[in-house]
């Protein structure tokens, strides 16, 4: 199981330029959301999924993922709206909270599907949660991933394990807008109230 950390990032900063000056193949893949506040329960979050690599030829290119997108706190929302930017799908994917999991999609030059220009493989959507406010929001990863030398026909990948892929993940608090969150405390307020008795 790989979670981003800030150590982690680091380490795979300097290593991917040890990696590309040794030739030895590198996969980072990034999570990147496009909010940084004010989103309110109900509303929806949307993540794409990016592969960078270095290590290859100029035709080389991202093969695929079979795995999980492993949410930081499942029970904040609820994943949906799976979009494959890959060429195949081995099995639709599945929400399990804010995780994706069953993830199957594959690029191959066997197939004539490869693209090594194809930066953002996989995107979809977390509907917040109620309970969904202070609560961090990133992503880490299990499963393997592959990465091709080449377009050559017959190419075989290169496997990543989760523990070899470089993980990056932007980090989401919810924390409601100003207005919102004023509009809150207000509803809150009035709910405590109660009734006094007649004297």
């Amino acid at each position: 199981m790989r979670h981003p950390t800030t150590r982690t990032a680091l380490i795979a900063l300097s290593g991917l330029s040890s990696a590309a000056a040794a030739g030895v193949p590198s996969l980072t893949i990034s999570f990147h959301a496009d909010a940084t506040d004010g989103l309110l329960a109900g509303d929806t979050l949307h993540w794409t999924v990016s592969a960078t690599y270095t290590g290859v030829s100029a035709s080389g290119y991202f093969g695929g993922f079979v795995g999980s997108f492993l949410a930081s706190d499942p029970e904040i929302g609820t994943a949906t709206n799976f979009v494959n930017n890959m060429s195949g799908q081995g099995v639709n994917p599945l929400g399990d909270g804010a995780t994706v999991t069953d993830i199957n999609i594959f690029n191959a030059a066997l197939l004539g599907t490869d693209d090594p220009s194809l930066g953002v493989f996989f995107e979809f959507d977390v509907v917040l949660g109620p309970g969904s406010y202070g609560t961090p929001l990133f992503y880490g990863l299990e499963g393997t991933a592959s990465l091709f030398e080449s377009d050559f026909i017959f190419d075989l990948p290169h496997e990543f394990t989760d523990a070899e892929i470089n993980v990056v993940s932007d980090t989401y608090l919810f924390i409601p807008a100003p207005g919102s969150a004023g509009a809150l405390v207000l509803l809150a307020a009035t709910g405590s109230r109660r009734r006094r008795p007649p004297s």
